[in-house]
């Protein structure tokens, strides 16, 4: 449960240093539910788990369920992961098997136009081989941002991650409460 919001915030920390971009199709939301819409809301058209939502908060206090919705996606039909803050949705993932990052890369180039930052990550297995990983990063000037890692925690496993202004409020927020308690710890 807690990789997931460490993944969503090392993304987050990446679009936060590209540079703004206004090409492209900004993303105001998940399929047509724009940014700030209620989990109750969701729930009809996602199904999300019936277990207790408190079991999916994550430590920053934001909550990531998985919607029974698939996204069709090349060979892969991927279930995103809708993220809240406060009840509201503030951001999404999708990952899927890395022999289907094209797919998701293609499609997400031709939705949002031209990365406005790329890069390449270098990874270690378990077994002390290196793996590199591209990453690439829209922004907008509104704070709405996109990234997409051909390796996402894990050498298995791409993911794309699309947040609000919102969504980048909060881990901001959420990162200066960590760093107050840590300077109280000594």
């Amino acid at each position: 449960m807690t990789r997931y919001p460490i993944l969503l915030a090392s993304a987050l920390a990446l679009a936060v240093a590209a540079q703004p971009a206004s090409a492209g199709e900004e993303p105001t939301g998940f399929a047509d539910y724009p940014w700030g819409t209620t989990r109750r809301d969701l729930v009809g058209p996602c199904k999300f788990s019936p277990l207790p939502v408190e079991m999916f908060r994550s430590p920053d206090g934001s909550t990531t369920l998985l919607c029974d919705r698939k996204v069709p996606l090349g060979s892969a039909t991927p279930y995103p992961r809708m993220v809240f803050v406060n009840d509201r949705l503030a951001a999404f993932l999708i990952t899927v098997e890395t022999h289907s990052y094209g797919d998701l890369r293609a499609v997400t180039i031709e939705k949002y136009g031209e990365p406005t930052a790329r890069d390449t990550e270098e990874y270690t297995t378990g077994g002390g081989v290196r793996v590199s990983g591209e990453v690439l990063v829209w922004s907008w000037p509104s704070g709405t941002s996109v990234v997409l890692k051909q390796r996402f925690g894990e050498v298995s496993a791409a993911g794309l991650v699309v947040s609000s202004k919102a969504y980048t409020d909060h881990m901001a927020a959420a990162k200066r409460i960590d760093m107050e308690k840590a300077k109280k710890a000594f």
